[in-house]
């Protein structure tokens, strides 16, 4: 019997840490990248945090695991989706990191979570603790080269201007000329932006950071212009063709 209890508490540590670093990710994420209060993501952070704080008190451990566990499905179903996009483009690399980091700790959570209810080995614990361990520090290293190796387009005279900083465009209002039109955006912020113009095919991500240039032809007209990232619905403007 002691046998078994010793083999199910050592998902304890494992998840507790796991579940401490995600909400941190999650901090990282309302109060640096975004800039702004995410309701169902601080209620994440916050369960994570008071599943940890269980764990530790006599007695605890198991309605512990069990709240970082269901926390962790939950983070996986709902906030997972957010972090897509930036899994897919290392060259912004806090993102990049805070993202891998926090999808692989609400993973180990999941499987924590898995492993206790089907009586889970120590062995089974230390090696996704470990695996999780190189996947972040693979994370770091491969953020870091894009990044570094990621540059701007240069700007060309007669380029229209467009600036992303504090997860907004600045102007939100620009116009140009009928005909062959180009704009360079600016991303200011430490996150990955697009910068998509509605009815011409346009769709260029812009790094953090960085600045894109992008051309496209365009008629008489206003178009609207704004990011596709998800939880950026506010980046918006329009562009005046005339």
């Amino acid at each position: 019997m002691n046998t078994v209890r010793t083999r199910a508490d050592s998902w304890v540590p494992v998840m507790r840490v796991a579940a401490v670093v995600v909400a941190g990710c999650g901090v990282v994420v309302q109060a640096v990248l975004e800039k702004t209060f995410i309701p169902p993501l601080a209620v994440l952070d916050v369960a994570l945090v008071t599943g940890a704080l269980i764990s530790r008190r006599p007695g605890g451990e198991r309605r512990g695991r069990l709240v970082m566990g269901v926390a962790s499905v939950v983070f996986v179903l709902l906030a997972v989706p957010f972090d897509l996009p930036h899994l897919a483009h290392p060259d912004s690399w806090l993102p990049f990191v805070t993202a891998t980091t926090s999808v692989v700790g609400a993973l180990v959570g999941v499987v924590g979570l898995i492993g206790m209810a089907s009586g889970g080995v120590d062995r089974a614990a230390r090696a996704v603790s470990a695996a999780t361990v190189v996947v972040v520090a693979g994370a770091v290293v491969v953020g870091g080269l894009a990044s570094a190796s990621a540059g701007s387009d240069a700007a060309v005279q007669g380029d229209v201007a467009v600036r992303a900083h504090g997860i907004a465009f600045q102007p939100t209002e620009i116009g140009a000329a009928a005909g062959q039109v180009s704009v360079r955006v600016d991303n200011a912020d430490l996150v990955t932006h697009t910068f998509a113009v509605d009815g011409l095919g346009v769709d260029v991500t812009v790094p953090a950071g960085k600045a894109r240039r992008v051309t496209f032809t365009a008629q008489p007209g206003t178009y609207r212009f704004h990011c596709t990232i998800a939880g950026h619905q506010n980046m918006k403007g329009t562009i005046v063709v005339s």
